[in-house]
């Protein structure tokens, strides 16, 4: 098994962090494998062939946690996130030997490195006062971003 996977695969939140299926199409591949293609529409499927109960027991715990159809009442709302980052998008296993145990190859798309814009952009459904996207920020580092602080300040003085 790949470096740290049996850790990392103990953690509820790399569940949580599963493509949503309201973002994704059913059409939409997030991983693959010969003779075998997975969308989000399949994780109880691809968790049993991963032969690790335990995840798809993750998923169903932590997929309740995002109502798509929430709107927060806060007033002014406001969205901000990092963008052009190379992120996961489609987990690739070039033989079914390799499923799951070897590391996939990774195809990427867009994103802060560890969220795919699709969930990102996800607060586009809601009634936002402005919308923040910062190229070259990652996942975190937009916590400390200086184009972000600035708009904060901007956002808390006006």
């Amino acid at each position: 098994m790949f470096y740290l996977a049996k850790l990392e695969r103990s953690f509820p939140s790399t569940a949580f962090l599963m493509p949503f299926s309201q973002f994704w199409t059913s059409n939409d591949v997030i991983a693959t494998r010969p003779g075998r293609n997975y969308t989000t529409a399949d994780y109880q499927a691809l968790y049993s062939d991963m032969r690790f109960a335990a995840g798809w027991e993750m998923y169903k715990d932590t997929s309740g946690l995002f109502d798509p159809h929430w709107v927060p009442d806060v007033g002014e709302l406001y969205c901000a996130y990092g963008t052009d980052i190379k992120t996961p998008e489609v987990l690739r296993w070039k033989n079914d030997k390799d499923f799951p145990s070897v590391m996939p190859e990774i195809h990427h798309g867009n994103g802060d490195g560890t969220v795919n814009i699709r969930s990102l952009s996800g607060c586009l459904r809601w009634p936002l006062k402005e919308h923040l996207a910062y190229s070259g920020a990652t996942h975190m580092s937009v916590l400390k971003d200086a184009r972000l602080i600035a708009d904060v300040k901007r956002i808390l003085r006006n």
